[in-house]
């Protein structure tokens, strides 16, 4: 869906993951906030349109979010849409840090929960991965 840039296949996808996987934050929607961190983070490197971006972002939130998955989650996922992801995502998803910065956080984002950091490195890394794979050179 991010590689394509087809919001209705990325909506597709959070039907599908949204509340998916055990723990207080689901491994779904874990991967999914992951996405609309990356989204935003990349959106500029990738040559993504700011409107396609925003229409990502929004279609990874489903309609009934507070149905499917617990309080906390949905608003840790409305809370990426909008850019705001713990310390550790932000630093992984900078292009302008050094190496042993960027180890250092995904170190401490891997302790996170019994697997929530390992699932938003697995998101920002499949993320980054999709938007790279839509560059067009603008």
């Amino acid at each position: 869906a991010l590689r394509d840039e087809q919001p209705e296949a990325a909506a597709d996808a959070a039907r599908v993951l949204t509340g998916r996987g055990p723990g207080l934050t689901p491994d779904g929607d874990d991967l999914l906030a992951a996405a609309a961190a990356a989204i935003i983070a990349f959106e500029g490197p990738a040559g993504l349109n700011r409107e396609v971006a925003r229409e990502l972002r929004s279609a990874l939130l489903v309609h009934d979010l507070g149905e499917r998955t617990g309080a906390l989650s949905a608003t840790l996922l409305r809370m990426a849409a909008e850019g705001q992801v713990i310390d550790p995502v932000r630093t992984l998803l900078d292009l302008t840090v050094e190496r042993a910065t960027w180890m250092r956080a995904l170190g401490r984002l891997e302790r996170i929960g019994h697997g929530t950091g390992g699932t938003y490195a697995l998101g920002c890394a499949l993320g980054a991965l999709a938007l790279a794979a839509s560059y067009k050179g603008n």
